[in-house]
């Protein structure tokens, strides 16, 4: 029987200090690793779940990080005959039955990301390609934590291994929930900081592998009871096909995590605060502001910039003791950076991965006020858009053409070079180079001159339509800032 160990067999690629190496869990938690670089940014993100998990585990057992993870190497093992690492060895009786065991290409996220349900990914699906353990090692580690949910990918019927009860799943813990993380440019001394973070948190369970009580059906609730529950939780019952090289795995519906309002702990309901204590790595909002809804994580969406999730969290109400409440805080080491991740998704779909950072706000800086700088003119431009669709939306002849202008806005839309310039803009904003009123200034100009490309753009084909457009949107400045005038002669004088 073949044995890999993750903390000590080489399967994590990193940057270090003198270029990129494949090291083990265990080297990984070693000075001069500055950080985790599979390429994938689930994978990365999974990885660096697992080993905050590790230090967080060792210091509520008063041990060093590198001891405790060396301690439990066998535990570690994704080959262990009995208890094979985040897996179910329950399913091995089932390796002989058609259709149960997948190629793990079949499962891989990065390979078909986007498609679709993912129980349509027939691209590899008899391609022959085989994993490396470690490669498999990443995949597994990956997937415990970031699944969707829908049909899966596993033989279901009245006498098939597990019934009918598995074929639909739900997405796991990670998944649409994104994770966020400090980082001080040392990956040691990051995971150091974010678990000092848990200090006050209730610990939980750290899961090496699916809870030996209830071995099948896999599909069942159970009770989360800290931070270490949600870093780990094994969310998929699966089983990798022990060999070198991989061949196959098993993946169906795990663990499922409980939802607010919906579910029970302990005999009572889960709330708000208690996802407030159990995932502080995540960020959160109120559904449309509203005080009177709960603060719960906010989803991961391809159309929101990770950046300006970050931002807005900084700029609203975040759990007490969350990554963000610490960041709001203050006394953060200097040139520490805020990091999300996350995979966006609806049931079954993948729409993509996000990944972003903003530095630390320096002091007397208000996240607040340039929140609410992006929020306007990030708004002023798609009100210029509106202006030109709806310039657009009649021929010369006063036929509409809908379908058409909508397109061309389409063609004409300036969010994203708009979006990148406003990040540069907020990062400067928030290190203290830019003042309020300066930042102010330049991210109404980067607006403004996103609309003038527009504009240019559709002069080249619609002449007529691109001045009768520029007129309007001046017309709606001109409004919008009498209005902000009026506001502003409104407001007591001090």
């Amino acid at each position: 029987m073949p044995s890999f160990s993750l903390a000590t067999e080489p399967w994590i690629p990193v940057v270090t200090e003198s270029g990129s190496e494949l090291v083990s869990l265990s080297e990984a938690l070693r000075p001069g690793v500055r950080d985790i670089a599979s390429g994938r940014v689930l994978d990365d993100a999974a990885i660096r779940s697992v080993a905050l998990a590790a230090v967080i585990a060792a210091r509520r057992a008063d041990a060093d990080p590198v001891q405790w993870v060396l301690q439990h190497a066998e535990d570690f093992d994704i080959f262990h005959p009995q208890r094979p690492f985040w897996q179910n060895p329950d399913m091995a009786q089932y390796i002989d039955v058609e259709g149960a065991v997948r190629p793990l290409i079949d499962q891989d996220y990065a390979v078909d990301l986007g498609t679709g349900s993912a129980a349509v990914n027939m691209h590899h699906t008899h391609s022959g390609v085989t994993y490396t353990p470690a490669q498999s090692a990443r995949l597994l580690v990956g997937r415990m934590l970031y699944s969707v949910g829908g049909i899966q990918q596993f033989p279901s019927s009245d006498s098939g291994p597990y019934g009918k009860g598995v074929a639909s799943a739900i997405a796991t813990v990670a998944t649409n929930r994104p994770f966020v993380w400090l980082d001080t440019g040392d990956f040691a001394e990051s995971l150091a900081l974010n678990a000092e973070l848990t200090r006050d948190h209730p610990a939980g369970t750290f899961h090496f592998g699916w809870p030996q009580t209830n071995p099948t059906p896999p599909v069942h609730d159970a009770t989360p009871t800290g931070v270490l529950d949600a870093l780990t939780w094994v969310g998929r019952s699966a089983f990798v096909v022990p060999g070198d090289p991989v061949t196959g795995i098993m993946l169906v519906d795990g663990l499922r995590w409980p939802e607010v309002k919906k579910s029970t702990i302990s005999g009572r309901p889960y709330t708000a605060e208690d996802e407030g204590q159990l995932i502080p790595f995540t960020v959160y909002a109120r559904k449309d502001g509203k005080t009177s809804n709960p603060l719960l994580p906010q989803s991961v969406h391809v159309e929101r910039p990770p950046w300006r999730q970050l931002l807005s969290g900084l700029a609203g109400e975040q759990p007490e003791g969350s990554v963000l409440a610490a960041v709001q805080a203050g006394g953060l080491p200097p040139g520490t950076r805020i990091r999300i991740a996350g995979l966006a998704s609806y049931q079954a779909r993948r729409d993509g991965t996000v990944t972003g950072d903003l530095p630390v706000p320096v002091e007397d800086v208000d996240p607040a006020a340039v929140s609410a700088v992006i929020d306007s003119v990030l708004g002023a431009h798609g009100s210029d858009l509106n202006a030109i669709e709806n310039t657009c939306a009649r021929d010369e002849n006063g036929n509409a053409t809908r379908g058409e202008s909508t397109a061309r806005r389409n063609r004409l839309d300036q969010f994203r070079p708009l979006r990148d310039e406003l990040h540069q803009l907020t990062r400067r904003a928030l290190l203290g180079k830019l003042t309020q009123a300066e930042f102010s200034a330049a991210a109404t100009a980067a607006s403004e001159n996103a609309t003038t490309r527009s504009l240019a753009a559709l002069r080249v084909t619609r002449p007529l339509h691109a001045a009768r457009a520029e007129r309007n949107i001046e017309y709606f400045r001109h409004q919008a800032r009498e209005k902000a005038q009026q506001t502003k002669d409104k407001e007591p004088v001090a």
